[in-house]
């Protein structure tokens, strides 16, 4: 079974909030995949990215609750080593200060070994993915 971050969590014990998680799933899944992709392009806040991935003909009522979801699931992402702050800040529609996220790029790091005999010189190159 997933947990928290890989899917939606819930504060506290109450039987609600992990029915309400359990709802949301499949849709945060989707929701995730979306902002990752809008990261690539580059860095902003959770309501730019919000704003960016909008679906076509919503309203103000509803965008506010979308925004509240995408700042959620970058909340997750965060958690999951996928999104990253950038230490930038921008205020957001509210005149409050707001994170700006960037996606955290997974560089292979090349180590180099080199052993010496009395006949032969080698060198072995392993890689290695950064955490």
């Amino acid at each position: 079974m997933k947990t928290y971050p890989q899917t939606p969590g819930a504060k506290g014990s109450a039987e609600t909030g992990r029915q309400a998680a359990e709802a949301v799933t499949n849709k945060a899944a989707k929701l995730r995949l979306q902002i990752e992709d809008a990261y690539r392009n580059r860095p902003m806040t959770p309501d730019e990215c919000a704003s960016a991935i909008m679906p076509e003909g919503m309203d103000a009522v509803a965008f506010e609750q979308f925004k509240r979801s995408v700042r959620s699931r970058c909340s997750e992402l965060i958690a999951q080593g996928k999104l990253a702050d950038s230490l930038m800040r921008k205020k957001n529609a509210s005149g409050h200060p707001a994170m700006v996220l960037w996606t955290v790029v997974k560089v292979p790091v090349v180590t180099i070994v080199t052993t010496t005999t009395q006949t032969t010189a080698s060198t072995k190159a392993v890689q290695q993915e950064l955490i």
